[in-house]
């Protein structure tokens, strides 16, 4: 779970939505207290930060927790869920889904959540078509910003809008949505505009830099679609150094498959012959085996076994 910076959110906000500090702190601080909160120079107390966001609109708690449950076996439901989806295992998602459902406390959230997993567990089981599924996932952001498309159309960071982690992480899954459904530069600007706004730095690091990678990773998916395979390339080598140095291992295996995969595209539409890159395709996806391997990363074996072997008619 993310960690924000309560004065970057208030300040974000209130700078999005169009509010002045004098409108925004009325009856609740002085416009002296609200500036040195937004600047970080003053703590802010949790009654103040509830009428603050209250006022805007928003969620009143400063950790935005999700599963704010009775006890710890929700977080576990929860990991469980997020682990059957992370193996394509969606049969098994569906049933932890289902028991979560029944334990986790009725809010915004909370309903976000939910929505956002029914959808992807659904589209992934077939039971909706990518429209349906794009639905879903707009659904699933309104929840908790309404009018979310407004704070898309930024032309700098500052100007952005402070998406929490979930709703970082359901814009991801509207964005894959068009992409499936036909509509990939709906999906960049999405990805365009999540991007943007984390670097203005109101989320921890840590948890920045991991929903950086993976809304790159999903961009690479877009750049395909679009047929821009040498850009997508590029872009997939640049992220390959950053997940590298950043050691978030579980993305190696996708990315060498990425890379092998765009070089070839690449090959085919210049019309050049692909024996010349066989052996760098080739390392590329033994290394690429070998991690998922010591990662027990089945779902990626899997497509690395196929691939190479529809590659070079031979066993990994």
């Amino acid at each position: 779970m993310a960690n924000y910076n309560a004065g970057d959110i208030i300040r974000l906000m209130r700078t999005a939505t169009g509010i002045s500090q004098e409108e925004l702190s009325d009856g609740i601080c002085s416009v002296q207290t609200l500036s040195r909160i937004e600047n970080g120079k003053h703590k802010v107390k949790q009654s103040t930060y509830a009428l603050l966001m209250a006022r805007m609109g928003r969620d009143t708690r400063k950790n935005y927790a999700l599963c704010a449950g009775r006890n710890m076996e929700l977080l576990e439901e929860r990991i469980q869920l997020e682990d059957a989806l992370a193996k394509h295992d969606y049969k098994e998602a569906d049933r932890f889904l289902r028991m979560l459902k029944r334990k986790i406390e009725d809010t915004k959230i909370s309903r976000q959540y939910i929505q956002r997993m029914e959808g992807v567990i659904d589209y992934c089981l077939g039971r909706i078509d990518a429209q349906e599924y794009v639905r879903k996932m707009d659904e699933a952001i309104r929840i908790t910003v309404p009018h979310y498309e407004k704070y898309l159309q930024i032309e700098k960071k500052e100007q952005t809008y402070p998406f929490m982690e979930l709703e970082v992480l359901t814009l991801m899954s509207l964005a894959n949505a068009y992409g499936d459904a036909g509509e990939p530069l709906k999906g960049a600007q999405l990805y365009d505009a999540l991007l943007l706004g984390l670097e203005e730095g109101y989320m921890d690091i840590d948890s920045v830099r991991k929903l950086q990678m993976l809304i790159r990773r999903n961009y690479l998916r877009v750049l395909e679609q679009l047929g821009r395979y040498q850009e997508a390339l590029e872009s997939a080598e640049a992220l390959l150094k950053d997940v590298i140095r950043n050691d978030y291992g579980r993305m190696l295996p996708v990315l060498l498959i990425i890379i092998s995969w765009d070089m070839r595209e690449i090959c085919k539409n210049n019309k050049k012959d692909i024996k010349s890159i066989l052996p760098d395709i080739k390392k590329m996806l033994r290394q690429a085996f070998y991690i998922a391997a010591a990662r027990d990363d089945e779902v990626n074996l899997k497509i690395i076994q196929k691939y190479y072997y529809e590659c070079f008619s031979e066993e990994v």
